[in-house]
């Protein structure tokens, strides 16, 4: 009997072949902004502060350095969304952390800029005031149904001060247009006159409307861009927002809510009416908050058209309020509590050098380096090859705006942006209505491009090359010239 052969007559079944899986290398988990701030969340000292202002209503952090207050912000507000107001010394710091947190949180914050000493409507044609009465209505829509994400507003001291429209005279005489809804266009039409809108044949400015058979274009005072309202008889087919210079559609709407443009210019209110009870109120150093108040009251022409710091103090009290400085004064508010946020500035400057900066400078840590764009953080990626952080899957690379780099102490993880490694400055640039413009930085260039240079006229983009000068060595553009 054969080997095939099983005992007594019963067929023998082939053992089975061993399985070896072989174990997948795992690939390590890239960090982005988002773990930088989840891991600032839940640092002992942030959820010490919260607590300190659950139990009473008031706090002092220290430690916050210029750079550190857009982390700190957004590690609070990570660890329990709520409505936030954050005062500043200066109205570019108010832009500045504004930008900063939208980069760490990934939505939008609103920047509320200081008024106009106009009383009349002419104020609705200034980009100011129309920010400030978005702002407003954001936050009056928040209260109204409290829903979405909580509002972040930056502003400064200044701008509390100045009069707004209050709640009731925004929210009197208001018209709602609804896709899918009838609506009478003539009763319309004398409602926008008597509310103060001006009738044009094209609209342009804040508080104009004008009509072209069956397409209704308005511009609300509380509204960034006009709204075209796209009539089929006398029912919404569609409802769009659109940009004033190319025409183009910026979002698509279900429904939009026309305020008075005569209750819009009304001064019977203070931004803080628009708070909800839940508010936490951030202030930044504030003794300069104080000083620059101070200063721009003895500057204003018409003082008394403002309230008074006192005042304003008074009423910030009713909300739950953290001072946020780098380093406390005696008579300090509340409890004292230091948040473990470090500057980075020490780190980078010799491009030779970089890999091996942050190789002395962070041991084991996690570094998140901030490129600009793409072409940046391919450059970065070659420049930081040699370094240990790299070759232990410690170091990642992200695309961001973001500015102001900062490290969690002592040992938590660091995040380094392109600008400070590099030394190189960046302007936040606005949005302007134009179909193009300039690059933002050399980065946005591929070798082959054609260039114009201010003196020397068309040229082409070669790359780049390290030139030393005066014994450090710096990126420099090669242009090529006919």
């Amino acid at each position: 009997m054969d080997g095939s052969s099983a005992r007594n007559g019963e067929p023998r079944t082939r053992p089975p072949v061993l399985n070896v899986r072989r174990k997948s290398a795992s690939t390590p988990r890239r960090w982005t902004l988002d773990d930088v701030v989840t891991q600032v969340s839940q640092l002992r000292a942030l959820e010490a502060a919260r607590q300190a202002v659950d139990a009473d209503r008031r706090v002092t952090i220290e430690g916050i350095w210029p750079g550190a207050m857009p982390i700190a912000l957004a590690g609070w507000y990570r660890a329990g969304p709520q409505p936030l107001l954050v005062l500043t010394a200066h109205f570019s710091e108010a832009e500045t952390i504004a930008g900063e947190l939208e980069e760490l949180l990934g939505r939008s914050c609103e920047v509320f800029p200081p008024g106009s000493e106009e009383q009349e409507l002419e104020s609705l044609t200034l980009q100011a005031t129309g920010q400030r009465l978005h702002v407003i209505s954001q936050l009056f829509k928040y209260l109204e149904h409290p829903n979405g994400p909580p509002p972040i507003i930056v502003t400064t001291l200044p701008a509390v001060l100045q009069h707004v429209p209050a709640p009731g005279s925004l929210q009197r005489d208001q018209q709602l247009l609804q896709v899918g809804h009838r609506i009478d266009i003539a009763h319309l039409q004398r409602w926008l006159v008597d509310a103060g809108y001006h009738q044009t044949t094209s609209v342009q400015l804040p508080g104009e409307f004008a009509m072209r058979g069956g397409i209704l274009d308005i511009f609300p005072p509380d509204e960034d861009h006009p709204a075209r309202i796209e009539l089929f008889d006398d029912e919404v087919e569609s409802l769009r927002t659109f940009d004033v210079v190319t025409q183009r559609s910026v979002e698509q709407r279900a429904e939009l809510r026309l305020v008075s443009v005569q209750g819009s210019v009304a001064q019977d209110g203070l931004i803080l009416d628009y708070l909800p009870s839940d508010a936490a109120i951030f202030v930044h150093e504030p003794l300069a908050v104080q000083s620059t108040a101070e200063s721009f009251l003895q500057r204003a022409p018409f003082p008394q058209r403002y309230a008074s710091p006192p005042q304003i103090w008074s009423r910030i009290a009713d909300f739950a309020t953290v001072h946020a400085v780098q380093l406390a004064d005696e008579g300090y508010l509340g409890q004292l509590i230091e948040l473990p946020i470090g500057s980075v500035e020490r780190i980078g400057g010799d491009l030779e050098r970089l890999a091996a900066d942050i190789d002395a400078h962070c041991g084991g840590r996690q570094v998140v380096v901030v490129a600009m764009n793409d072409g940046e953080a391919e450059r970065l990626g070659e420049l930081l090859a040699p370094a240990q952080a790299q070759a232990d899957h410690r170091l990642h690379i992200v695309v961001s705006q973001l500015q102001t780099g900062f490290e969690i102490l002592p040992d938590g993880p660091m995040l380094l942006t392109a600008g400070q490694l590099l030394h190189r400055s960046h302007v936040r640039r606005v949005t302007k209505r134009t179909k193009s413009k300039p690059i933002d930085s050399f980065l946005d260039l591929r070798p082959g491009d054609l260039v114009v240079h201010l003196s020397h006229g068309i040229g082409v983009y070669r790359g780049t090359e390290l030139l030393d000068k005066n014994g450090h060595k710096s990126e420099h553009l090669v242009l090529e010239f006919a």
